[in-house]
């Protein structure tokens, strides 16, 4: 077989553009399409023969820790409630709303229609109302009260369950009694509540949470479909490749598709935004942050890879092969990372707002470099993460915000967002050299006392540049700063004795 060895001008033209358009997926701030993702999780699923999953739909990923956390605490509960919390709320609660509200209601019909109606019809009337009316709360309470436990039941249970069944209770007796005796009901009903289901829910539920863990949502599968569905897709597409393409070119290939939008998407997108939710899901909601490594539209740089060969240079993968890349590719058009399980699907929205500088490194100078539509956001300098109140509010940032940060990364960030003059000044500097440059004044700078991190004094020299007249005030290294004229000539890239012009252009 003869194997392609070089692209002609028309495919390196292709190459470029095919690059440029799978970055614009990669970096997409459109909505996800989700019927589309269904679609293609859907197949994955059947794939690897398992039935298709629940897709849960979550506005950030920050969003989806905290869905997943909830589903794996709370849903488990739901095949339970009926055995455990039901067997010992349902028959208690009802004999002892009945026995309550009996009591009350006719003690009040008593009182109010005793004086407009007969002997013979307060008869007739009491027992008709108690057995419809213990009929109607049997039926209407069990129902609402089943209904309610299943859907509502969650961390807030226990302060809101007496207010939520009020509130359907209320409703059925408003049909059949009228509002005049809700005042009087409400004080009972609300004891009994507390008393029968304070104990019930807590028992229960703490019980239930940790033997019934996953029962729902079922086992993590994201291994599963890598293994089967990734990595065989991966060795065999490869071999493909091998046989097809020289070696030059396929590193060529490599160089442009793969490596190229990889550094652009996985290092200064994906593992930026890893570190953040990994430190945020810790910090605000505690449990393991749940990785994975389906990745949606940060996919694109292995998918361009394989892709391109197929669409451009003639080469032809397996049937079974194309199927399968296909899905992936769709995927990456469609959504962002996704979490597999053996029933539920989570699938993060894609970021609203993503802002880089000249290098392609996260980075905005007056609000988040990442936004989503939850309101979840992150703030970067230059490819750093940065706190939001450096960005937000400049002048908030003090010699003690300075000698706090013990990150020199950080500290670079800081020198640069409110600028070096500023930043030396908050950090007490002296002068300890000054000279006349080519008719400009030249002073050399040294921190008063060395920085905590390099142990070193840090130096700076102010300088103007000739053909702007913008004065520059700069940090230079300590090897530099043996006069004014070392200093200067070093931000030339020169030494003493070879910086001496006549005029600087």
């Amino acid at each position: 077989m003869i194997k392609i060895e070089s692209l002609t001008k028309e495919q390196e033209i292709q190459l470029i553009e095919f690059r440029e358009e799978w970055r614009k997926h990669a970096l997409s701030c459109e909505r996800i399409d989700k019927e589309a993702t269904k679609n293609c999780i859907s197949e994955l699923y059947k794939l690897i023969g398992k039935k298709p999953p629940v897709f849960i739909f979550c506005p950030s990923l920050l969003f989806a820790q905290y869905q997943i956390e909830y589903c794996k605490n709370i849903l488990p509960l739901k095949n339970n409630i009926s055995a455990n919390l039901w067997d010992n709320l349902g028959v208690n609660l009802s004999d002892n709303l009945s026995d309550n509200l009996m009591e009350n209601l006719i003690d009040n019909l008593g009182v109010n229609l005793i004086d407009n109606l007969g002997e013979n019809i307060m008869d007739n009337l009491r027992d008709n109302l108690r057995y419809d009316l213990r009929d109607n709360l049997r039926s209407n309470l069990s129902a609402n009260l089943k209904e309610n436990l299943r859907n509502s039941l969650d961390t807030n249970l226990r302060n809101s369950l007496d207010t939520n069944l009020w509130e359907n209770l209320i409703d059925n007796i408003d049909v059949n009694l009228g509002s005049n005796l809700r005042d009087n009901l409400r004080e009972n009903l609300i004891d009994n509540l507390r008393k029968n289901l304070g104990v019930n829910i807590n028992e229960n539920i703490d019980d239930n949470i940790e033997a019934n863990l996953g029962e729902n949502l079922g086992d993590n599968i994201s291994y599963n479909l890598m293994q089967n569905l990734f990595y065989n897709l991966m060795d065999n597409l490869i071999y493909n490749l091998m046989d097809n393409l020289g070696e030059n070119l396929g590193q060529n290939l490599g160089q442009n598709l793969m490596s190229n939008l990889r550094h652009n998407i996985m290092v200064n997108l994906e593992e930026n935004i890893r570190k953040n939710l990994r430190e945020n899901t810790w910090e605000k909601i505690k449990p393991p942050y749940v990785s994975t490594n389906l990745l949606g539209s940060m996919d694109a740089f292995w998918i361009a890879f394989y892709e391109f060969p197929e669409k451009f240079l003639g080469v032809e993968y397996k049937i079974e092969d194309k199927k399968i890349l296909n899905i992936w590719s769709t995927l990456a058009k469609s959504c962002s990372w996704f979490w597999c399980y053996e029933n539920y699907c989570f699938v993060s929205d894609r970021p609203e707002k993503l802002s880089f500088n000249t290098q392609n490194k996260l980075h905005c100078e007056d609000a988040p470099a990442v936004k989503w539509i939850d309101g979840w956001e992150i703030y970067y300098w230059n490819g750093t993460e940065v706190p939001k109140q450096w960005i937000i509010d400049k002048n908030s940032i003090t010699k003690e915000t300075i000698i706090k940060e013990k990150n020199a990364e950080k500290r670079r960030c800081i020198r640069e967002i409110i600028g070096t003059k500023q930043y030396a000044n908050l950090i007490d500097i002296k002068e300890i050299d000054k000279d006349h440059v080519n008719g400009q004044d030249v002073i050399l700078y040294r921190t008063k006392e060395k920085d905590d991190i390099i142990n070193e004094h840090i130096y700076y020299v102010n300088v103007t540049c000739h053909s702007t007249l913008r004065e520059y005030f700069l940090c230079i290294p300590k090897v530099a700063a043996k006069n004014a004229w070392s200093a200067v000539a070093w931000t030339f890239k020169m030494n003493e004795q070879e910086y001496k012009p006549i005029i600087e252009t």
